[in-house]
């Protein structure tokens, strides 16, 4: 009975590890780009290089790199990427006294996170970086992608928009300066994601029409 067990862990060991070589061949660009910026998007190094933060408050910086990431990125980096970002915005939140009370910095940071993921969005499906045959495999991640990313943006503006949301801040010169912000980037959150959704359907139809021939 050992003997087969062992037989049994050593197949599917090889066959995880083939997944997983497979994963990284296929996606070897983007992996490559994430660890390069991996450094680039810790907190400590945005931190120590971002001479034009007030507050300890270091997002503005964090964004350029991180759109920089986005630009060069496919599906798999962007992924990754968010995943960094995420714990970079813990870290931010947490030490920053740029803001006047909790309330609103729980608001701008609600903001914050909606920008990033317009940046995921707008940049998910202009780079396929992998195999040619894979691409229809590529076209179901990345719908599944946007509709991940369209409920994160969506429970965001949920919240933006209650009554905890913006109309909570009792500063009238910065609740109309916050309302101003969440304007334009929820209005560029719908564009993009109507042109990300756009192609990803479109993209889709052409596959399936090409399997029909």
């Amino acid at each position: 009975m050992i003997r087969y067990l062992k037989y049994i862990f050593l197949i599917f060991g090889g066959i995880g590890l083939l997944i997983i070589g497979f994963f990284c061949y296929q996606n070897q660009h983007d992996l490559a780009l994430v660890w390069d910026y991996k450094s680039k998007l810790d907190y400590d190094e945005v931190s120590e290089n971002c001479p034009t933060a007030q507050g300890n408050y270091y997002y503005p910086c964090f964004k350029e790199r991180f759109t920089e990431l986005t630009e060069q990125s496919g599906l798999t980096g962007i992924g990754f990427g968010l995943k960094i970002a995420f714990n970079f915005m813990d870290d931010d939140k947490a030490t920053t006294t740029v803001f006047a009370n909790e309330n609103i910095k729980n608001i701008q940071y609600a903001l914050n996170y909606l920008e990033l993921n317009n940046l995921a969005i707008k940049n998910s499906y202009k780079r396929f970086f992998g195999i040619k045959k894979m691409y229809g495999g590529y076209l179901s991640s990345l719908r599944d992608f946007l509709d991940g990313a369209e409920k994160f943006s969506g429970n965001l503006i949920k919240g933006l928009e209650s009554e905890e949301g913006i109309v909570s801040i009792e500063d009238e010169k910065v609740r109309l300066e916050v309302q101003a912000r969440y304007d334009m980037i929820s209005s560029e959150y719908k564009a993009e994601y109507a042109k990300a959704r756009e192609f990803v359907e479109s993209e889709i139809e052409k596959v399936l029409a090409a399997h029909e021939d």
